[in-house]
């Protein structure tokens, strides 16, 4: 046989599985749709927060790769007269997880009385593929009566 012949079927063949793991790779990978997102305020300093979040990542539906992140602004209003605290944030959404690394204040998170402050969630996605709803929960306290 030809030699040229024979390097440029390797050639071929070579750039070939690369184009197939290329693809393979980005885009079959699962990706995850969430629809909407939910934020739940717990615990008796509750009805003295208002909240106001927005995704970085647009508005929902948003639609990224597995196995990623995407970040969560969530905005508290303090109506009493007392500091109010954050003090636990993560979600019950199967797959998802907030570890509280990723939270851009440690907790416990003080919100002064009749103040606001700003609280960046980074959320991890599933490793499979999801579609639907997703949940924030927030458990608050006070020092107030």
């Amino acid at each position: 046989m030809n030699r040229r012949y024979i390097n440029l079927t390797v050639i071929v063949l070579i750039t070939a599985l690369l184009f197939y793991g290329i693809y393979y790779s980005y885009v079959t990978e699962p990706l995850v749709t969430v629809t909407s997102i939910s934020v739940t305020l717990n615990g008796g300093a509750s009805s003295y927060v208002k909240v106001d979040g927005k995704s970085l990542a647009g508005v929902p539906p948003i639609t990224i790769k597995s196995s990623s992140f995407f970040e969560y602004v969530i905005n508290f209003t303090n109506t009493a007269n007392s500091t109010v605290y954050v003090t636990a944030v993560y979600t019950n959404t199967k797959g998802f997880s907030i570890p509280t690394t990723y939270l851009s204040q440690s907790l416990p998170y003080a919100i002064p009385p009749r103040g606001t402050r700003t609280l960046d969630v980074t959320i991890e996605t599933p490793s499979s593929s999801y579609s639907g709803p997703m949940s924030i929960i927030i458990n608050m306290s006070y020092t107030g009566k």
